[in-house]
């Protein structure tokens, strides 16, 4: 018996994995694909609650992704640098695409109403 989330194995008579609380299956199904490079941006902000909304959308249409950036969001300073007069780049997050996914990316998430401060166009250019 095996954790579909974690991996784990388990001896016969275990049906619930101790750590993810999720039930154990026969088998696992294969390794995710190692997503290698060169890679696009699609999505860039320092409101990272918008993130899991943004892996959510990705996910759910198949599209690979990687998340930088966004760590501290839930540290010490959670506001960022409101009053405080701090470094709004240590609370951004990015998300990249595959580049043969940044188009379809872009699009899913252009059209999605879930991302109200949707930037991303895979480009380096932010012109106001």
């Amino acid at each position: 018996m095996y954790c579909p989330q974690c991996r784990a194995e388990y001896r016969a008579g275990f049906s619930t994995c101790s750590d993810c609380d999720v039930p154990l299956v026969e088998t696992l199904p294969p390794e995710p694909e190692h997503l290698t490079g060169p890679f696009t941006v699609v999505f860039e902000s320092a409101d990272v609650s918008l993130i899991p909304v943004v892996e959510s959308l990705l996910d759910s249409a198949g599209i690979p992704f990687l998340v930088q950036g966004g760590e501290t969001s839930g540290g010490l300073f959670p506001l960022g640098s409101i009053g405080g007069g701090g470094d709004e780049r240590l609370l951004r997050a990015v998300i990249k695409v595959p580049e043969q996914h940044a188009e379809a990316a872009t699009s899913l998430l252009v059209e999605a109403d879930e991302v109200p401060d949707f930037g991303g166009s895979g480009s380096d250019d932010e012109s106001e």
